[in-house]
């Protein structure tokens, strides 16, 4: 082949390639995306323009959707250490009174759990299963955060200190230093008893829960960490008693985000703690 056409070939042959390209990507579908809306509630039965609500608890709510609300920042995260349990959560454009958001995707739709508001932002928080928080995230073009174990080497025990005082000890027998929230109390939401005289279970005193501010406190590797209540605040008549202990609480990874929302909250470890006492109260 001459040079000249073998160079004429060539540049052909680039053109080719080029409109191939371009006609692929016309043709190529652009990704979906995951939007949310204003709407306003149109109740169980269908209207003209509506769309189906099928909520996580089976039940049934048509919706007629209304303005976009520029779903942006979002993000896509577990709340539970089985990483089974997830929200979405994004900031929105503000909406009328009477309206909620609603996340849309294609069939899916599903109303917001929650909403929040400040001078700065307003945001919207929806609850997902796992599979749906995975197909959620794809039209967000963001990747679902899973909890990671952080409690795989802390144990739990409790013990009577002093008279009706009722310790918690959170030892970490692991290599990696953690964080958590120091006492907040007497009556520290985290913990709940069960308390039974005889045999026979005894009613908790309600009271008006207002819990002192609890400090962040390092939970170092193999060194531990002591939480304090007293029973007093759950019951105070005198008496032996036999008492279940509950604690439900949280570590964080050793930083200072301590599972902020919404860009740490998968870094959140929740931990339960269980066991059995005998209390004298004087």
């Amino acid at each position: 082949m001459h040079r000249r056409d073998l160079l004429r070939f060539g540049a052909g042959a680039a053109a080719l390639a080029i409109a191939r390209r371009a006609r692929a990507d016309m043709a190529a579908p652009e990704r979906p995306m995951a939007q949310i809306f204003s709407g306003v509630s149109a109740g169980g039965a269908q209207v003209p323009g509506s769309v189906l609500d099928l909520r996580p608890d089976g039940s049934r709510d048509f919706v007629k959707l209304e303005a976009d609300l520029g779903a942006h920042a979002a993000h896509v995260f577990s709340i539970d250490n089985a990483n089974q349990r997830f929200v979405a959560w994004a900031m929105i454009l503000p909406f009328r009174k009477g309206q909620w958001p609603y996340l849309v995707f294609g069939d899916v739709v599903r109303a917001a759990s929650s909403v929040g508001e400040d001078d700065k932002q307003h945001s919207a928080t929806f609850e997902l299963d796992a599979a749906l928080a995975k197909t959620i995230a794809s039209g967000f073009g963001v990747v679902p955060a899973v909890r990671m174990p952080l409690d795989g080497g802390v144990t739990y025990a409790w013990s009577n200190p002093t008279k009706t005082r009722i310790r918690l000890r959170i030892d970490n027998k692991g290599n990696g230093a953690l964080r958590t929230l120091g006492s907040a109390g007497d009556r520290d939401h985290r913990f709940s008893f069960r308390v039974r005289k005889d045999g026979r279970e005894i009613a908790i005193k309600e009271v008006m829960v207002i819990d002192e501010s609890a400090a962040i406190i390092a939970l170092k590797a193999k060194d531990h960490v002591d939480l304090e209540v007293d029973l007093r605040a759950w019951i105070d008549k005198p008496g032996v008693y036999d008492v279940d202990c509950a604690f439900d609480g949280q570590l964080f990874p050793d930083n200072v985000s301590m599972g902020a929302w919404p860009e740490h909250a998968a870094e959140t470890w929740d931990i339960h703690a269980a066991g059995a006492l005998r209390v004298i109260v004087p």
